[in-house]
């Protein structure tokens, strides 16, 4: 551990000892019973209590919790929202001659102030087959329904349905399953507005019911129910309390204040643990970092209405309604119930992506805490899917990381809690409540709220969420059944586990350093974001009721193999063997012979798009009895095929969307070259006048690019030797009537055959001007054996006129820069060079001279036309360039007088060799992407191309230096013969070829160039912007929206796209890859291919301070985050 990390944990162990010893206290441990008394005294019902929604007693509970905020000096706000209004005031049952029965109601219409009289008829379950043999209009129903932990509502819903549409007045419910004692009342409520009275009753009372009807089955019970229900005509209030932080960033503790009965452990004890830590925090004196923030919810156990999602209201109008200011805000909410309760170990729930930072937590706590004899250190994979039931549930949908207390592992899997059967039922209370637990859950998940503060970043761990996204083999083999595909998403999937894993090595990393949280936000945000793309595509909900969280896909394929299955049956056995064997088992299917049809069908809407709330948009598809009848199950089945294909479709889309922002921030926070090393690196290639192909200087910038890939730790760096004929000149002169001219040689001139030694003299001839050189300027003129000197005119140049050059360009340039008005020209494309020396050529002149007329004032002009005009034959005469000014002058005195001149050019064409180096970072695949620029130069070139060669190692040094493993092998390449026709290029893919190996596609980049203008005297002028780049990208396999995407991530402006859509050939033209990769595409291999033509580019000014320094890191990392997404797309 470093010394950093040392410190680090230190302040973590130091700020929760802050705190701590506050919160472990016997004053903590009386203050929390006695709220916790005192607030259960709060009820809408004098005899149970009850906090229900919208009622009287819920809003005397929120305020009360306001004003205790305020007595510890915390500011606290209560912010309403629409909710139903439930108050219950009272309710009984009257048997002749029995002492009254006190029922629970829930969600009930009243009697009136008479109440009502009735015979009671036993429905039993109340199915429809006992309806239909029996009369119940007018009679009060008595009906047995199911409550399991958390579950019957949907049941209880539709037996109370039945009830009411059989003309029932009134219904009693009752349950004797998975309750405390006989006495027990649980609260049953319905989803659907019942309009009749509807209580609940122990099963005590209701054998007492039972027994005085069998007795008497004419005689009446009287019922009365005092209640006050309006359907969406209420008000919840969220109470929030805040000790401000340094940052807007926010840690949520949360819990529910409303309640059944006087629900001691669900919720007031967790009320309790959030004002008690609250308390201990304030009265600490600690200063969070983050804003600390404790949210108390109304309407969670009940809220909305006609909804399949009618609970955890309050929360879930929070996030979306009440303070959508903090999106993106929240790091972490830590939710609470029952924390009074004491359990056989302390457990903790977390979200996939929290499990690792709470594992760490653990270690800075001890091995138990009060009321809990064991710290357990495992957070099941399984529990996830439960958290539906608690406040968490909107924030893990918002993708806001989640943990919270784990009380109900011994209540589900062990069955030994003391809460077994008491849970939504009078029977919460001071039974089960333990002081010592109460205690231990709010020291341990103060202290974890804490140490969240402390973390600059809460590093997750994708690997979790990865187990649950992961395609099962029989999965798979039903994808392929129905010709579904899931390779993309698949591939995806890869591409999240490794950058999610590397991603969390740099954050760890991050957090073992001396950063501050502020320094983190940027971070935070773009997790946050992630986590929020996550659960907006992977955390859905089963279409069971009630619901749980599940991958999207899963749901569907389940529903697939069952469709699947009943092909096969309704082939072997017929319609009725696949109904009852495999459709019942469909979503509400099996309830056909339950219930009405029409339940089924009203819940169908409710999971799809009625009053959605945090389950919105969860549910793709829902099928019912309805639905999977003989004539309408296939419709059914091909539904469900395509809803499996939408939504793999729409997990690979959210994959792709993570794993850009996961690359972003692997870009950000790796180890990678900065601009001065960038810069470095082009000084070591500018050390050298030039480096033309075949030159000793081409050899040791050859060799310097081979050191400086086994520097970076490249493997195979090896040379590759490749053919090619190379020109030397090292002799151009000129004179004119015996006066010396500056001069430079025209490139590729005097050239008679393929190679040989040209040593052209031309003395005493007569020198010739015609103009601009056109057909009409050398007609009539005898030219033979003279000099022809001829005006050379290159074409204005506008970087908007670059869009006319290729069908569909289109440029990137948000701001406009590229629209200013400029003084610069093409000089890579023909103007009327080289036609004028071509007919000088062609019509027997001795030399050439060029005035460059609107070129830098000077003569130094290294440009080739050869691959770009189309020549019947070798350019044999000798030429050279000349200043615009020199030409003036020439021009003048042959005005007054003929001129004769002395031209010289010896050209040496000979056969040496292109020296191409490649190294490798090695993959997991034998597919090659190359990564490529060229280290030749007819100068020092620093832009054209010692810049290029520096991102091509910068890349290289990226994944060297992090030991990122590539999934498709990495080639980089550092190309030559730029001037002699490419052969090294072509030389190279050919050993590619020839090794069998195969380039599935090409990253090159050149000119990293400084953008420039000329002065009315032909100077240069730098701008200090980039000058306007080009990127020709292969529109092929989503490489152009790539392209494009980097370029709006990483501001690269002032950037025309040239989508490439033909395979290149013959000479170059517009809509051609005019750029090192050109041969890459001439073989097919899809390219991006970035570069800059400003006019100095072959020109001896190409220097150091024409690279625009920072243009550097953001091509670098444009390009890495191409290569990084490409790994996986292709």
């Amino acid at each position: 551990m470093k010394t950093t990390d040392k410190a680090i944990r230190t302040n973590i162990r130091n700020a929760i000892q802050q705190v701590s010893g506050l919160l472990k206290t016997d004053e903590m441990k009386a203050f929390l019973e006695a709220f916790t008394v005192s607030y259960a005294k709060i009820g809408d019902s004098n005899l149970y209590g009850g906090k229900h929604c919208g009622s009287d007693a819920e809003h005397k509970g929120a305020d009360y919790i306001v004003q205790m905020l305020r007595d510890m000096g915390i500011n606290a706000e209560s912010l309403p929202f629409q909710t139903t209004r439930f108050q219950f005031n009272d309710a009984s049952i009257t048997i002749p001659g029995q002492e009254d029965i006190k029922p629970y109601a829930c969600l009930s219409v009243s009697t009136d102030s008479q109440g009502i009289d009735g015979p009671v008829i036993d429905v039993g379950e109340g199915f429809t087959n006992f309806y239909a043999e029996n009369d119940i209009k007018g009679k009060i129903a008595l009906v047995e329904t199911k409550e399991d932990f958390e579950d019957g509502t949907i049941l209880g819903t539709f037996q109370m349905y039945e009830a009411e549409k059989h003309g029932a007045a009134a219904i009693i419910l009752y349950t004797k399953e998975n309750i405390l004692d006989e006495r027990t009342i649980r609260a049953t409520y319905s989803c659907f507005a019942c309009h009749i009275p509807v209580v609940t009753v122990s099963y005590h009372d209701a054998q007492r019911i039972r027994q005085y009807v069998e007795k008497t089955p004419d005689k009446s019970i009287h019922l009365y129910v005092d209640t006050d229900l309006r359907i969406n005509g209420g008000t919840s209030y969220e109470v929030i309390g805040e000790i401000k932080g340094k940052t807007d960033e926010r840690i949520v503790y949360s819990a529910h204040y409303d309640h059944f009965f006087r629900s001691i452990q669900d919720n007031i004890t967790a009320v309790a643990t959030l004002l008690g830590i609250a308390k201990a925090i304030k009265a600490s004196g600690y200063v969070p970092n983050r804003t600390i923030t404790f949210v108390f919810s109304g309407s969670h156990e009940i809220g909305p209405m006609e909804s399949a999602a009618p609970d955890l209201l309050g929360a879930w109008e929070l996030l979306h309604n009440l303070k959508p200011e903090w999106e993106g805000k929240v790091i972490a909410d830590i939710n609470f119930e029952y924390t009074g309760l004491a359990a056989s170990q302390l457990r903790s729930f977390a979200s996939h992506e929290m499990c690792e930072t709470y594992f760490d937590f653990l270690t800075y706590m001890p091995e138990e805490a009060p009321g809990f004899p064991a710290v357990n250190h495992e957070i099941a994979l399984e529990d996830y899917p439960l958290l539906t039931w608690c406040d968490a549930c909107p924030f893990i949908m918002q993708g806001v990381p989640v943990f919270m207390n784990d009380v109900i592992h011994d209540q589900i899997y062990e069955d030994t809690s003391p809460y077994i059967g008491r849970d939504h039922t009078n029977m919460d209370n001071f039974d089960s409540y333990s002081a010592e637990a109460h205690l231990g859950s709010t020291w341990w998940y103060g202290c974890l709220g804490i140490y969240l503060d402390q973390k600059p970043v809460l590093v997750p761990d994708f690997s979790r969420r990865i187990r649950t996204l992961e395609l099962t083999k029989a999965e798979t083999a039903l994808l392929k059944k129905e010709q579904i595909p899931y390779q993309d998403y698949e591939k995806q999937l890869q591409a999240f586990q490794a950058y999610g894993q590397l991603v969390a090595e740099k954050l760890r990393k991050f957090n073992g350093t001396d950063q501050s949280v502020q320094a983190a936000g940027k971070i935070n945000a773009a997790l946050l974001k992630i986590q929020k793309l996550l659960a907006h595509a992977t955390d859905g909900l089963t279409t069971a009721i009630p619901s749980m969280i599940t991958v999207p896909h899963k749901v569907y394929l389940e529903k697939g193999t069952l469709f699947q299955e009943a092909l096969r049956l309704e082939q072997a056995e017929g319609y009725e063997a696949a109904y009852e064997q495999a459709l019942r088992k469909v979503d509400l299917a099996g309830l056909k012979d339950r219930f009405s049809h029409e339940l089924p069908q009203k819940m169908k809407q409710w999971v799809l798009k009625e009053n959605q709330t945090w389950n919105q948009g969860k549910c793709k598809n829902f099928f019912t009895d309805q639905d999977l009848t003989p004539q309408n199950w296939k419709t059914a089945y091909e539904m469900n095929r395509n809803t499996i294909e939408k939504a793999l479709r729409s997990e690979t889309d959210c994959l792709k969307k993570v794993n850009g922002l996961l690359i972003q921030l692997l870009i950000e926070n790796a180890d990678q070259a900065d601009i001065p090393q960038m810069m470095e690196w082009i000084k070591g290639f500018t050390k050298f006048p030039h480096r033309r192909t075949g030159t000793e200087e081409g050899k040791k910038s050859a060799h310097y690019v081979m050191e400086t890939f086994q520097e970076i730790g490249l493997s195979h760096v090896e040379e590759e030797l490749v053919p090619s004929i190379c020109m030397d000149c090292n002799t151009y002169e000129l004179e004119v009537d015996g006066k010396a001219f500056d001069c430079f040689f025209i490139n590729g001139a005097n050239r008679k055959a393929l190679t040989g030694d040209f040593d052209s003299k031309i003395e005493n001839a007569e020198i010739v001007y015609l103009g601009k050189g056109e057909a009409e300027d050398f007609a009539n003129t005898d030219i033979q054996g003279k000099i022809v000197l001829c005006d050379v005119y290159f074409k204005p140049l506008h970087p908007m006129q670059m869009l006319g050059w290729m069908e569909d360009a289109e440029i990137y340039d948000p701001h406009g820069k590229a629209a200013k008005p400029l003084r610069k020209y093409d000089i890579y494309t023909p103007n009327n060079w080289p036609y004028n020396y071509l007919q000088a050529m062609e019509k027997g002149a001795a030399g050439f001279i060029g005035i460059l007329c609107d070129f830098m004032d000077c003569h130094y002009f290294h440009e080739d036309y050869i691959d770009i005009v189309d020549l019947p034959d070798y350019m044999r005469i000798p030429g050279v360039w000349v200043s615009a000014n020199d030409g003036e002058a020439m021009k003048r005195r042959l005005r007054e007088q003929k001129l004769t001149g002395n031209l010289r050019v010896h050209t040496v064409y000979e056969k040496k060799h292109a020296r191409i180096i490649k190294g490798e970072i090695k993959g997991k695949s034998d597919d090659i992407i190359v990564i490529h620029s060229h280290h030749d130069a007819v100068s020092r070139g620093a832009v054209q191309d010692a810049s290029g060669m520096s991102v091509v190692f910068g890349i290289a040094d990226f994944f060297a230096r992090n030991q990122v493993k590539p999934e498709k092998t990495l080639m980089f390449v550092s190309t030559d013969s730029h001037y002699t026709d490419y052969e090294g290029h072509v030389g190279f893919l050919e050993n590619r070829k020839q090794n069998q190996e195969q380039i599935i596609l090409d990253f090159a980049v050149e000119h990293i160039a400084q953008e420039m203008d000329l002065d009315e005297n032909n100077q240069i002028i730098l701008t200090g912007e980039p000058e306007t780049r080009m990127i020709y990208v292969s529109d092929t396999g989503g490489l152009l929206a790539l392209a494009k995407e980097a370029a709006a991530i990483y501001g690269l402006e002032k950037t025309v796209f040239f989508p490439v859509r033909k395979q290149s050939s013959g000479a170059y033209t517009n809509d051609d890859v005019c750029s090192d990769a050109y041969d890459f595409n001439a073989a097919g291999i899809p390219v991006v291919s970035l570069l800059a033509a400003p006019m100095y580019l072959f020109h001896n000014s190409d220097t150091l301070e024409k690279v625009h320094q920072p243009s550097l890191k953001i091509v670098l990392r444009a390009y890495l985050y191409m290569i990084l997404k490409a790994l996986f797309q292709f």
